[in-house]
């Protein structure tokens, strides 16, 4: 692929898109022109030189990645010769108008704000809901392309979310199957059987990190823009995270890099997290000092599964520790690992304030 911007300082992009076409060896591949100046009659020029997409600068991000996998798509060696024709902003709303949404359910903010990240950078449109029976709701009121859901979660589990999808898939009659993906923490077998068990069709472990999920997505929506963005995603070099300062409350060149570069998306999810953990705190110290195992457990689970989604691994692995403390109902160390986790948040805290 060759992105050109129009305004270049000894020539133009058109100039330079003839010349790349008049070479026999690049005739056939994709041209992408982005312009802040655009003109009437751009359209039809691009596509007399042999430009296959045309977008306004600046270029929004989203539309870039959807513009590529269109361009790509069209021009591969799998897509026997089908055309878009330009692609432009207004195709673009088109061919993805029945893609169809994704509907992400997790009841965690942290690990539902990471993910929908990882979705909506990548291109896609996403709703959301924090249980289960908001889940059913959301698959009453339209139709999805893809359900990722949670296991754990109140007032109605991803099992019993799932099984009442099916059961109205079922009554409706119409042959309509939507794809539903577990997430879970525990690699278990017993929690894939489980899970299929319920009607679930896949199976996805947390912290999920954008190769995996985009990988996924590519899985069960065969024609979306993912397969170009998961083979990317698959073979990128991610940073060596080996020379990362200890001092450093995570790895973030690793973050920076699953958030595709958006240091903005980034660190307002890493604020939000600090100020939800600080409330978890407030609710784990309550629940300790009247011995309730259960709340430590599943607050400490919480935040388990935020810091890795987050590369907190310090921190994940202090939680995981209070996890199995409350599990178990020995709470005599509790006390020592919260403050331990203060001192990790106290870290973000500081990191935070620098960047």
């Amino acid at each position: 692929l060759i992105l050109i911007n129009f305004l270049l300082s000894d020539t133009d992009g058109f100039t330079l898109a003839s010349e790349i076409r008049a070479m026999e060896t690049m005739e056939h591949i994709p041209i992408i022109l982005t312009t802040s100046v655009g003109n009437i009659g751009d359209g039809r020029r691009c596509e007399e030189v042999g430009i296959q997409g045309y977008l306004s600068a600046p270029v929004d991000p989203v539309l870039l990645k959807k513009a590529i996998g269109l361009v790509m798509h069209s021009t591969g060696k799998d897509s026997g010769g089908e055309s878009h024709g330009l692609v432009t902003r207004y195709s673009i709303a088109e061919a993805f108008s029945d893609e169809g949404r994704i509907l992400l359910v997790e009841d965690y903010p942290t690990n539902r704000q990471v993910a929908l990240n990882l979705l909506t950078l990548s291109g896609f449109e996403v709703d959301v809901a924090e249980n289960g029976k908001e889940a059913v709701d959301r698959f009453m009121e339209r139709d999805y392309a893809l359900i990722f859901m949670d296991i754990q979660m109140p007032v109605m589990d991803g099992f019993e979310a799932t099984r009442a999808i099916r059961d109205i898939e079922r009554k409706e009659e119409t042959g309509r199957h939507t794809p539903i993906v577990a997430m879970t923490a525990n690699a278990l077998t017993r929690d894939r059987e489980n899970s299929l068990e319920a009607g679930m069709d896949d199976f996805i472990t947390k912290p999920v990190n954008r190769a995996a999920l985009l990988s996924m997505v590519s899985a069960w929506i065969p024609d979306s823009v993912a397969h170009g963005l998961a083979d990317i995603s698959s073979n990128e070099e991610h940073p060596d995270s080996s020379h990362k300062t200890t001092n450093l409350p995570l790895d973030y060149d690793r973050a920076l890099t699953e958030f595709m570069g958006d240091r903005k998306v980034l660190d307002n999810t890493l604020h939000y997290f600090l100020a939800h953990c600080r409330d978890q705190i407030d609710t784990i110290v309550c629940a300790i000092s009247e011995n309730n195992g259960e709340v430590v457990k599943a607050e400490a689970h919480k935040i388990k599964g935020g810091a890795a989604n987050l590369t907190m691994d310090d921190l994940s692995r202090t939680a995981a520790k209070l996890e199995d403390a409350g599990k178990t109902g020995d709470l005599n160390t509790a006390d020592v690992l919260v403050d331990r986790i203060r001192h990790e948040l106290d870290g973000l805290e500081t990191f935070l304030s620098q960047t």
